[in-house]
């Protein structure tokens, strides 16, 4: 872990994975369907940008019963969106070493797979740190066994102004116990924080990192609505585009608005606040 958080990808959970691929199609992306996760419960579609990371989007397979344990099921079953997220090291091994020696717990490194539908078998080492309840703040770690570009073929870019992830947000209770541990596990520099009224929340960016810390200001902000419902985790994604007047042309999204030191433009639709772009 050198103090790198650049994003391998960020998953979002669905109950429906028809209803959600129509949702960002509609959006003007276009997911491409992944295949089966190997454990047969889960099913995937991803939205691969051209800096290679990409989004990913999870739901149960057709033949998943109700009731049947499938990974992140609360926030699957709840459409939840942004859920988690992975960054990519170097040695997934060194990875286990440094979580350890920085007091976390680990799951791993385990092989993970999947299928794709044209038969192609996709393999990885993937690590999971800290207490079951905050791994969806903290990121897990993916190694490939076969070549990424199984995993995210460069044929399935997305064609679009959007070029990347810019930006996640991690809706936690208190910033500053996260933004100490960020920094003893990634050793991250101070964040940066701003109040942000549109969502009555404090954010705190990391500088030269695409993730900001997100905290509640008061008992009624729908920030501590999602995280009484769910654990510590991802809020929102903003995408990355060149130039966001341009960008606007070619997607259903709001009127540019204030967002902490950016101006960024929602997704309009079922997409909601989940979702948005800014100019990076």
């Amino acid at each position: 872990m050198s103090g790198n958080l650049s994003i391998d990808h960020i998953a979002t959970a669905w109950s429906n994975h028809t209803t959600a691929v129509e949702q960002f199609t509609d959006g003007g992306l276009s997911p491409q369907f992944g295949g089966e996760h190997a454990d047969g419960t889960t099913q995937m579609s991803i939205v691969p940008f051209a800096d290679g990371s990409y989004l990913e989007l999870i739901s149960p397979t057709e033949t998943t019963q109700p009731g049947e344990t499938v990974r992140w099921s609360t926030h699957i079953g709840t459409d939840a969106g942004p859920c988690a997220w992975a960054i990519e090291p170097e040695d997934i091994v060194a990875a286990a070493k440094r979580s350890i020696d920085a007091g976390e717990p680990i799951v791993g490194p385990q092989q993970g797979g999947r299928t794709r539908p044209d038969d192609v078998m996709i393999e990885w080492d993937e690590l999971f740190v800290g207490p079951e309840s905050d791994r969806f703040a903290l990121p897990f770690f993916v190694t490939d066994r076969t070549p990424k570009s199984y995993r995210v073929p460069s044929e399935w870019a997305h064609d679009g102004p959007i070029t990347g992830i810019a930006e996640l947000g991690i809706a936690v209770s208190a910033i500053e116990p996260w933004a100490t541990r960020f920094k003893r596990l990634f050793r991250i520099p101070t964040p940066i924080e701003t109040s942000i009224e549109s969502i009555d929340a404090i954010v705190a960016s990391i500088p030269g990192e695409p993730v900001s810390f997100l905290s509640p200001k008061n008992p009624h902000s729908p920030l501590k609505t999602r995280l009484d419902r769910y654990p510590p985790g991802p809020a929102y994604c903003l995408f990355a585009v060149e130039d966001l007047s341009q960008a606007v042309d070619m997607y259903p999204v709001s009127s540019p608005t204030t967002f902490g030191n950016q101006s960024v433009c929602w997704f309009e639709g079922p997409l909601g606040k989940q979702f948005g772009i800014v100019e990076n």
